[in-house]
């Protein structure tokens, strides 16, 4: 029902984005499934836009080496497990119980060509590559949750949010879905009385 009131929404002259913190290139799968190929790409929660699905890049967001640098120090002295995004690739320290676990998480990306590098240094590796958003898990709960923010927060620069329980996730300050969004409908002439928006989390 959903896919069938986005295609009457597109056919009716609505323009259509998908917002996400997941890749572009994933983003671009699930719309493609959905038959939806002019659709908008806000990834990465607004740390880059592509103008379709496996389209060209209109905007990203990427860490000052410095800036990058820094919330590593952080989180590798927290020791959790991280996952960096760059363009089109994933570097994680993500521990998997088995190899054949590892390479369920690799098969989550195949259909997106995203690349995927898994080991204790892939983080620091990624930082390298035009880095665009952490993803941080605290196992251990909400007070080294609550540690690691208090920590991040004093690197100027960076924003933080998070759409799951037990996450945050690291940008460049200024990025946002929300802003994200505001920019395209800038750039398509739609007055912001005119954008509608759903999700189901908060930072939606």
């Amino acid at each position: 029902k959903n896919t069938k009131a986005l295609k009457r929404a597109r056919d009716a002259g609505i323009a259509l984005a998908i917002c996400s913190g997941r890749l572009p290139a994933v983003c671009s799968r699930f719309a493609l499934e959905m038959g939806l190929d002019d659709c908008i790409i806000i990834g990465l929660n607004g740390t880059q836009i592509w103008d379709g699905p496996f389209g060209l890049e209109q905007f990203s967001s990427v860490f000052p080496l410095e800036t990058a640098l820094t919330c590593w120090v952080v989180l590798s002295l927290a020791k959790v497990p991280v996952t960096l995004y760059g363009r089109n690739s994933i570097f994680t320290n993500q521990q998997f119980d088995t190899e054949g676990a590892r390479e369920r998480y690799r098969k989550l990306f195949a259909g997106a060509n995203v690349t995927v590098e898994i080991g204790p240094d892939a983080v620091e590796q990624g930082i390298l590559h035009s880095p665009l958003k952490f993803l941080a898990k605290f196992p251990e709960g909400h007070a080294q949750e609550g540690a690691v923010c208090e920590a991040l927060r004093k690197i100027p620069g960076i924003a933080l949010t998070t759409s799951k329980a037990g996450t945050i996730e690291i940008m460049q300050a200024g990025c946002g879905k929300a802003v994200g969004l505001a920019q395209v409908a800038k750039d398509l002439n739609i007055p912001a009385a005119e954008v509608m928006a759903f999700g189901d989390f908060d930072n939606d």
